[in-house]
């Protein structure tokens, strides 16, 4: 139910599950991949959840996996949009 925002950080991979506080990727870090995975619970899988994760301007993120789909920030942005 926390927020947590990465700042300045080298990560690997980080694993999301249905979220409940606020994610933020803040400039300067790096994220290799964000693995979203809400599994059967498509209930959580709106718009309102999935902008809860916030990728800054000048952050880096390789790849963002969600359910087994590989986007890049620019596909998800318009994905999440789209719901």
């Amino acid at each position: 139910h926390a927020d947590v925002t990465l700042d300045g950080a080298e990560v690997d991979t980080i694993y999301i599950a249905p979220i409940k506080g606020k994610i933020t990727i803040k400039a300067g870090t790096h994220i290799g991949t964000i693995n979203v995975d809400y599994g059967t619970l498509s209930t959580y899988a709106t718009a309102a959840n999935l902008d809860k994760i916030v990728i800054e301007d000048g952050a880096i993120v390789d790849t963002i996996v969600y359910n087994g789909t590989s986007y890049t920030v620019a596909e998800w942005n318009t994905y999440v949009n789209s719901l």
